[in-house]
């Protein structure tokens, strides 16, 4: 029987520390949604007070995105239907990172010593160089019709060098568009 009590508590402690471990892994991940300053869900005035005007805005490419601004060529800010911040995507070494110090030209081997090991691999195609690594984490709905909240970080390597090409962070909510959009 104390065999028995002893390897329960054992058993007991390696769940409670791999969750702990997931834990810190999730917090980590939460603590970096966020480059240059700039937050998802924030508001367009708020991105425009901490950098003044873009250089321009276009009408969004995909489904979730109402419109994009850009900064020079380097920095590209995507806007979903309730005008908050859904994505944030820098291509060059800009001094734009997140709040770790993750920035365009970092090692890949730096990436997975700080976050480890991906949640998917994106596979270049045949024009393609850069493999995207992404580590994500899901918020689930306290409204269980709404689904979950992911939230994520895509690094883009170089496959030949190694060094990180590009960053997107990003927000994938499953809330119906509003209907005020759908016709737009």
């Amino acid at each position: 029987m104390k065999k028995f009590f002893t390897l329960l508590l054992s058993l007991t402690l390696i769940f409670l520390t791999e969750v702990c471990s997931a834990m810190n892994h999730r917090e980590q991940l939460e603590n970096e949604m966020n480059l240059g300053g700039i937050f998802l869900e924030m508001s367009y005035q708020d991105v425009i007070n901490r950098y003044g005007e873009p250089n321009r805005r276009e009408k969004g490419q995909a489904q979730l995105i109402k419109y994009s601004i850009y900064y020079g060529d380097s920095v590209k800010i995507n806007f979903g239907f309730k005008n908050q911040v859904i994505g944030i995507e820098v291509t060059a070494d800009n001094g734009w990172h997140t709040p770790f110090g993750i920035h365009v030209g970092m090692s890949m081997e730096k990436i997975f010593g700080f976050y480890g090991e991906p949640n998917f691999i994106i596979k270049p195609n045949a024009n393609q160089q850069w493999t995207g690594y992404v580590f994500k984490y899901e918020i689930p709905q306290v409204d269980m019709t709404r689904g979950s909240i992911t939230r994520a970080i895509t690094v883009y390597c170089d496959s030949v060098d190694g060094n990180v090409k590009a960053l997107h962070i990003w927000k994938e909510e499953y809330d119906p568009v509003p209907m005020e959009y759908l016709n737009k």
